[in-house]
């Protein structure tokens, strides 16, 4: 295992595992290689953050101490400012003082290795910082923001650093809030808008320009979903579009089906558009549930890039505000964003809803499945404590298991109705089995219940179990990977879960996004 796995456990989450993996090869004795030493050091940062207290800041000072042993071997800055920060973290503050200055010293350095232009001078101001020059900070942090406008995931990442700085040492945040992203939004609204309703195009355009919005999220059926997208490109926003299914096919069913005018409008906001993401509809067995899924991605996807960047999340909803309570698709993903007690808009139209065919009472229909794989340790797992009543008790008390769980060994699968539930199920399980090793894989998607041959009980069947039963194989133990489609539905009711993308696997049925869930 290389120093680049060691990184990708540790964005993983699996800290102990990347641990226990350094310290076996013996990276943990090694002093002469810087990579090593600043690995070291990031991976001492990440154990000291599960501490409290003196023990947060041992850890703190230790990392320090890594990044310090490296800095001192290659002439760099990176190491040299994370050394200087973490010391003042664990209380030293006479020597992230002195990093600081050193830090300052070697950026004028003509013979310094250089890093881009934007983080020179976020190190730069990240060392001012450091040295109590807080008005100095601003104006060296703003500069490196006009070098490199649109860096908003790096800009993040300094806001962050900065936050958790200022906070330590008791100073107002409240200046870095001019230098954050523009919001993201998520849209959607109903179809039965006139193609000729300039009100409807004038009210949609105004809405877009007070929120500020530069990055648009949602599909492009014809009505509003048009109207807003093509409000945000006069914005000059980014605009992501997400399908369920198909262009050609979704076109035909939901743009042309309204008028071949809008069809022309769609063709040049897909020609337009900064990305197109199809969600494939592989179970092939319900257009609503495939769109729902498309509208919780879309959700999913605005509110993550807006966490990425540090930025606000908002809502636009185009339909009467009494339609939020009804049973139409907006209203059901308003609902939805409503409940995560995010920001969120609503334009009034005249117009009818789509009705949304809510999953029916009949045990084997379609519905959208939360899918877990988890393997609970092999041999190292106590089936005494998993094999308990209480513990069955619990999972069945939590609300919308789908079908009976099943066991293949210690490697259990089970479904819920929803995405938050099934990661609370699976966190129960993980607790309980007392196991470094337990792995689990999630995926959200179209599934049925199916009876068991041989009878007494009733299985899911469809793409989001296969899906996870792939995806678990690719899990380290210790950690917890998810499709794109789960993380997302996930991110769209809760600000509370991170996840870290650890790229694209190709499953027997599709192509993956994977995001390790962190916490």
């Amino acid at each position: 295992m290389n120093t680049a796995s060691l990184l990708a456990l540790i964005r993983a989450g699996a800290t102990a595992r990347a641990w226990d993996e350094f310290t076996r090869l013996g990276l943990d004795q090694v002093r002469d290689e810087p990579s090593v030493l600043t690995l070291h050091g990031r991976l001492l940062k990440e154990r000291a953050r599960e501490h409290e207290g003196d023990a947060k800041r041992r850890g703190f000072l230790s990392s320090a101490e890594m990044y310090a042993n490296a800095a001192e071997l290659e002439n760099t800055t990176y190491p040299l400012i994370n050394a200087a920060s973490l010391s003042l973290l664990g209380g030293d503050e006479r020597r992230a003082k002195v990093l600081a200055e050193l830090t300052l010293e070697r950026l004028d350095d003509p013979s310094t290795d250089s890093d881009t232009p934007y983080y020179v001078a976020a190190t730069r101001a990240e060392a001012y910082l450091l040295l109590g020059h807080q008005g100095r900070a601003r104006d060296e942090l703003m500069a490196a923001i006009e070098r490199a406008p649109k860096a908003f995931e790096d800009h993040a990442t300094t806001l962050r650093q900065f936050t958790l700085l200022l906070e330590h040492m008791e100073l107002p945040t409240d200046w870095l809030d001019e230098m954050r992203p523009p919001p993201s939004m998520t849209f959607a609204g109903h179809m039965s808008i006139s193609e000729e309703d300039e009100d409807a195009v004038a009210n949609v355009r105004r809405a877009v320009q007070r929120s500020g919005a530069k990055f648009g999220y949602g599909a492009l059926a014809a009505g509003a979903d048009i109207l807003v997208a093509e409000a945000l490109l006069a914005e000059n926003a980014a605009l992501t579009v997400i399908l369920p299914g198909e262009i050609d096919a979704f076109r035909a069913a939901s743009v042309t089906s309204r008028g071949d005018a809008w069809g022309k409008r769609f063709d040049r906001l897909i020609r337009d558009a900064e990305d197109v993401v199809i969600i494939p509809n592989v179970d092939g067995v319900n257009d609503d549930l495939a769109i729902r899924l498309a509208g919780e991605v879309a959700m999913g996807m605005a509110a993550r890039h807006a966490a990425l960047i540090e930025a606000n999340c908002c809502q636009l909803l185009v339909l009467r505000e009494d339609e939020l309570e009804g049973g139409g698709m907006s209203g059901v993903l308003g609902r939805m964003w409503r409940d995560s007690g995010r920001e969120q808009h609503i334009v009034e139209s005249p117009g009818k809803a789509t009705r949304y065919s809510l999953p029916s009472g009949d045990a084997h229909a379609p519905r959208l499945a939360a899918a877990v794989e988890i393997d609970l340790g092999g041999t190292g797992v106590n089936m005494d404590l998993l094999s308990d009543g209480a513990l069955a008790k619990a999972l069945a008390g939590l609300p919308g298991l789908i079908g009976t769980p099943s066991w293949r060994g210690a490697q259990l699968s089970f479904a819920y109705q929803d995405p938050v539930t099934a990661l609370a199920a699976a966190k129960l399980l993980i607790s309980t089995s007392r196991s470094d090793e337990t792995r689990a894989a999630f995926d959200y998607g179209i599934a049925r219940c199916v009876d068991e041959p041989l009878g007494g009980t009733s299985l899911l069947a469809g793409s989001a179990v296969h899906t996870a039963s792939e995806i678990l194989a690719t899990v380290p133990a210790g950690a917890s990977y998810a499709s794109g489609a789960f993380f997302y539905a996930l991110v769209a009711r809760t600000d509370s879960v991170r996840g870290e993308l650890m790229g694209e696997f190709e499953t027997e049925l599709q192509s993956v996004e994977l995001y390790a869930l962190l916490g």
